[in-house]
């Protein structure tokens, strides 16, 4: 079951406009809740067996988006956030609907929690009959000024590079052996929101998974702060996985 929740405003509107796109796609019944606080949607979506939360967020100060990032922290659900500009798109469902191919793209940085992250998003991709896209961002210190954006990595210019990219692969990999869609892996240089909302832009994907914890206290922080620039600049619809939850598909998943 989808859960989307009735708030005031057209980040409402268009919330309810992708959750049913997606419950749709993704042949799940959708449950519209007018709960008035977040802690009783958490709990709405936990009695009804819900295995996504579909919200919207108002603007993109701190205060507007602190409610949501606290109700991404709190749930045992993952969460599908629609940022400002993805609200934007789907204010016209019928242009979004058109514009918006079956592709998830995860990022990766080899966390347990980002490989369940990818295990959802494979999940949802293969419901839509399309592909999941794994990158990862690679910040080099020897690259000066603006992060580029889809700039391919060089593969043979650093062999600690390399080894920690086929250690990268390899743990997202394991996690993805039941995986039910096609999957590739990208790696790009740049800020990881900035090359995440890049390739979901080029794909026009139909959202962005992440997960909510990295590994470690600083590793979660880090995670949390990207989760937050993401739902002030992501072009796309914004999937935030927690620990330990259960799959699309009913299928309990372990951190």
């Amino acid at each position: 079951m989808i859960v989307c929740a009735l708030e005031n405003g057209q980040q409402s509107s268009a919330a309810t406009a992708y959750a049913l796109w997606l419950s749709q796609s993704l042949a799940l019944p959708l449950r519209l809740d007018d709960t008035e606080t977040h802690d009783e949607l958490i709990a709405s979506a936990a009695s009804s067996d819900a295995h996504l939360l579909v919200v919207g967020v108002q603007g993109t100060d701190s205060a507007q988006l602190e409610p949501v990032l606290s109700l991404v922290e709190a749930a045992q659900t993952p969460v599908v956030v629609l940022p400002p500009v993805a609200t934007a798109a789907w204010g016209d469902p019928r242009r979004a609907r058109r514009a918006t191919r079956p592709t998830a793209v995860c990022g990766a940085d080899g966390s347990p929690s980002a490989a369940d992250a990818a295990a959802i998003a494979g999940e949802i991709a293969a419901r839509l009959g399309g592909r999941l896209v794994i990158v990862h961002a690679v910040t080099d210190p020897h690259r000066r000024g603006p992060a580029p954006s889809a700039e391919p990595i060089d593969r043979s210019s650093n062999p600690l590079r390399a080894w920690e990219r086929s250690e990268l692969l390899g743990r997202t990999v394991a996690q993805l052996r039941e995986c039910p869609a096609e999957a590739c892996f990208r790696e790009l240089y740049g800020g990881p929101v900035e090359v995440l909302d890049g390739v979901a832009s080029a794909e026009s994907a139909a959202l962005i998974a992440v997960g909510s914890r990295g590994a470690g206290r600083a590793r979660t922080a880090l995670v949390g702060s990207i989760v937050a620039s993401l739902l002030r600049r992501a072009t796309r619809p914004v999937l935030v996985v927690p620990p330990r939850v259960t799959g699309v598909a009913g299928t309990k998943r372990s951190a």
